[in-house]
């Protein structure tokens, strides 16, 4: 009997670990696209915010708030991306709200697409100075030394065709990471359905054992 009794008691113990194990990786995974959404939501209130309070006087204070927020002192050039991405989609928001005085309203949206124009100038200006930082590693380095040979050349036209390569990869590496990124996403959800699998195989074992050492006991 003391041989069934420890079996079932490291039945016990592995069952726990297995059902730890599962209920980590989906707190991890609902933490991270919490605060993902969370940062985001933070960041548009804030901006909100600012335009009904017209303190937004310049591209750069966007800017300041988003380091605040994110807590990053260097803004890479995806993020302005996504920072113009997030500014439209306030912008989206004003001019559909009902409540709001068309007066104010219209004050606020001009001063967005003002501040638009300075992301896209800012962006602009991040572009030539990296013009290829989006682009894989491998391919940026190549680009780079051939785009500094026509500079020294000055021939404008090589630059303009590498800046017309450069774009066409970052398309291509957007699309592969949009590949990559719903593959993880099958590939987690096939592993949460596995240790959910895994766990309920576990728990029908064990119920059919115990059944089986207390109906019909060895003797």
């Amino acid at each position: 009997m003391k041989e069934i009794e420890l079996f079932f008691i490291s039945y016990g113990i592995f069952l726990i670990g297995v059902i730890v194990l599962w209920l980590i990786i989906i707190r991890n995974t609902k933490l991270k696209q919490k605060r993902r959404r969370q940062l985001q939501y933070e960041f548009i209130q804030s901006l909100k915010i600012a335009f009904h309070n017209d303190t937004i006087r310049h591209c750069k204070d966007i800017l300041d708030i988003y380091e605040g927020i994110y807590e990053s002192n260097l803004i890479k050039l995806s993020e302005l991306l996504q920072i113009d991405l997030m500014v439209k989609r306030l912008k989206g928001f004003i001019a559909t709200e009902i409540q709001l005085d068309k007066i104010l309203r219209d004050r606020i949206i001009e001063n967005i697409n003002l501040r638009l124009a300075e992301l896209d100038e800012h962006i602009l200006e991040k572009k030539k100075v990296l013009p290829f930082e989006n682009v894989p590693s491998d391919e940026r380095i190549i680009l780079q030394d051939i785009f500094n040979i026509s500079a020294v050349k000055k021939e404008s036209s090589v630059a303009e065709k590498l800046n017309t390569l450069a774009e066409l990869i970052i398309i291509r590496q957007d699309d592969l990471n949009r590949v990559s990124s719903q593959y993880s996403v099958a590939r987690k959800n096939a592993i949460k359905s596995y240790l959910l699998g895994l766990l309920s195989f576990i728990i029908t074992m064990g119920f059919g054992l115990f059944l089986l050492f207390n109906f019909y006991p060895f003797k």
